[in-house]
């Protein structure tokens, strides 16, 4: 039997990264048998990282093991995906607090200036693409990471990692189809404004106001995502991830529809317009977005 031991763990950290970042932008639909071969093939690797990573993420319950029938997508319902928001949100105020109130260093607080500003420069731009969609989501990730590891506190960092596992419980794995760009970038002038103003509570030494704001920041993102899944099928949702507002069925979408390259450059949508994308049309592709 391979022990990790035995694995390159540069090897092994790969593969289990790739694997779980595969899960939660729905390349696996719920429910589907992940099979070590296939896996190992698609990934240009041997089946025995494969295999640890399998057991890895099963230990982190994104997949499901069963000695006689393998791994397998664990489905998760709507109830988990706010709870495992809410618990966020109340991690994230209290380094928010927590920061207000030991103060932050200068080097972290240069960082969080440019970060606000390249956002605000994506925001300006007139028109927007999926492409534009990834990048307000690693500048958005990168916000939130800057605050928390500033908190003074790395176990709170630590547990907001494992809440993340579940699917758009981070706010940065949200299907986002070819026609609701536009959509997205409305709500992210929305966020951009509250980033700006929980920096400027933790600037001026406002424990409470800085708690209070992050909360609200999570919370309106938690609406969105409800709304969102309110707007699906009852058994799936359309960009393929693992989520459904009842009991979750094997949903729609992967790697195929991925591939089919970026979506086309388009004009931001007025707020309150969304786009209706059809459940399984080959135009919609998950893609995160942000909160």
């Amino acid at each position: 039997m391979t022990t990790r031991a035995q694995v390159a763990p540069t090897q092994l950290e790969s593969v289990l990264g790739r694997l779980r970042e595969m899960l939660l932008q729905g390349r696996f639909p719920a429910h589907a048998k992940l099979e070590e071969k296939q896996l190992a093939e698609l990934l240009g690797v041997s089946r025995t990282p494969v295999r640890l990573a399998l057991q890895s993420l099963a230990q982190e319950r994104l997949l499901i093991y069963n000695p006689h029938r393998g791994f397998h997508v664990r489905a998760f319902t709507t109830e988990e995906v706010v709870n495992a928001i809410e618990i966020r949100g109340r991690l994230e105020a209290f380094a928010c607090e927590r920061l207000a109130a030991r103060g932050i260093g200068e080097s972290a607080a240069s960082a969080v200036r440019h970060n606000l500003q390249a956002t605000r420069a994506l925001l300006a731009q007139p028109l927007h693409d999926a492409a534009d969609v990834n990048t307000w989501v690693g500048l958005n990730a990168e916000f939130h990471r800057l605050l928390t590891a500033e908190s003074g506190n790395s176990l709170v960092g630590e547990l907001i990692a494992q809440v993340e596992n579940i699917p758009m419980a981070s706010a940065a794995l949200v299907p986002t189809t070819s026609d609701n760009v536009g959509v997205v970038f409305d709500y992210v002038a929305d966020a951009v404004r509250m980033h700006e103003l929980v920096f400027d509570a933790i600037l001026r030494r406002e424990a409470t106001r800085a708690h209070n704001l992050m909360m609200e920041h999570v919370h309106q993102g938690r609406l969105r995502i409800m709304s969102m899944i309110e707007s699906w099928p009852p058994n799936g949702s359309p960009g393929g991830l693992p989520v459904a507002r009842t009991v979750a069925a094997p949903a729609a979408g992967g790697a195929a529809e991925a591939a089919a390259g970026p979506a086309p450059r388009r004009r931001r949508r007025r707020a309150g317009r969304p786009a209706s994308p059809t459940p399984g049309d080959s135009s919609d592709s998950p893609a995160p977005s942000g909160a």
